[in-house]
């Protein structure tokens, strides 16, 4: 097969079965990456603003269990509650944090300098 003819053979494949891809792409391991990847995130931010802001934390009961929340993410939110459920433990309170979201991130990186070598 030539690779036109694969590259023709790929593109129709895709218009036939883009829906079935979408939906194994969304629902399977991919999506739960990604997911994890915007938890572990957002776990980090916010342990940050309660070492930032320690007046935030002061209503959180001892040992509750935070359930993070982001503002129109629907997908995320059902994931990190279920995730909350499967991991409290018996009697642990739980606190559900909602958060609009994150900025966009900016380097940290205080007055770098070039060095050359001939």
């Amino acid at each position: 097969m030539k690779l036109g003819e694969a590259l023709t053979l790929a593109d129709e494949d895709i218009k036939e079965n883009w829906k079935a891809y979408q939906e194994e792409f969304l629902e399977g391991e991919w999506m739960i990456n990604i997911l994890e990847k915007k938890h572990a995130i957002l776990v980090t931010e916010f342990d940050r603003y309660v070492v930032e802001h320690p007046e935030f934390a002061v209503e959180i009961p001892q040992n509750a269990q935070i359930v993070l929340q982001v503002e129109g993410e629907e997908e995320y939110n059902e994931w990190s509650r279920r995730l909350a459920e499967k991991q409290r433990e018996p009697g642990q309170p739980a606190v559900y944090v909602r958060v609009k979201g994150l900025k966009p991130v900016r380097s940290r990186v205080i007055k770098p300098e070039l060095a050359s070598t001939l």
